[in-house]
């Protein structure tokens, strides 16, 4: 059997006697591109907050590849390969872009423990900071602090971040939300230019990109799965367009 880069096995989270994550078993390949599909209180980032371990479990497992990490903090699995962004930008505003992906790739690297030290000192993780910059196509803004960038550059920064920290699974929350259509297209082509090797996980309202991104789909409804299955599968399905959509 395949090791996935990215398994949970009966994952639940409850909240008092709310069930907001329900039994939830999940395996996705190395390499594999899947969505989190579902209206808003399915679910979905507090499946997020749990692989991260943000959000302790109740019930279940949750593997990075060959390791489980179901007891590990979410810094710990943070360095272990699991990267992530979030629904809200999660960035220091007063940092230029370049000092914000400089922190991502520190706190990957074993120079994460030298802060004492002035930036350049810290080689490995200062070229791959301007590595992700250049990739990301920031390097117009790389001076700039966060607090003087346009919404949709920011989002451009936060990817960075979680990439300079050299993932091996990305959980990407809504990394299209609130961005115009230029923005949006842009955001895309950098999500689908991403190395092959990548893990992504992807929670997405906008069905277009969703379906753009994603190869695979869950659907999931009050807490628990409805469907995992091919995008082309879920899109026709008319349970899922009821559930999502709502009926006529």
């Amino acid at each position: 059997m395949t090791v996935p880069g990215l398994a949970m096995e009966h994952v639940t989270v409850r909240f008092g006697g709310l069930i907001a994550v329900d039994d939830v078993t999940l395996r996705i390949p190395p390499g594999g591109r899947h969505g989190i599909l579902g209206p808003n209180g399915a679910g979905k980032t507090t499946l997020f907050n749990a692989v991260t371990g943000f959000t302790p479990i109740q019930k279940g497992t949750i593997a990075l590849g060959t390791e489980d990490v179901t007891s590990r903090t979410a810094a710990v699995r943070a360095r272990m390969g699991l990267g992530r962004t979030f629904q809200i930008t999660n960035l220091m505003p007063s940092l230029s872009t370049f000092e914000n992906v400089l922190l991502g790739a520190l706190s990957h690297l074993d120079e994460r423990h030298s802060w004492w030290r002035p930036y350049l000192s810290a080689r490995t993780s200062t070229l791959r900071a301007y590595q992700v910059v250049h990739e990301v196509g920031l390097d117009n803004v790389a001076d700039q602090p966060i607090s003087e960038l346009s919404y949709g550059d920011r989002r451009k920064v936060e990817v960075a971040v979680a990439l300079a920290a050299e993932p091996t699974v990305l959980l990407l929350d809504e990394p299209t939300a609130g961005l115009s259509i230029a923005e949006r297209n842009s955001m895309v082509d950098l999500l689908l230019a991403m190395p092959e090797t990548l893990t992504t996980v992807i929670i997405e309202h906008d069905m277009e990109v969703m379906f753009a991104l994603a190869d695979t789909i869950t659907v999931l409804h009050r807490g628990a799965e409805v469907m995992t299955a091919p995008t082309d599968d879920v899109k026709t399905n008319p349970r899922v367009k009821e559930i999502y959509l709502g009926s006529e």
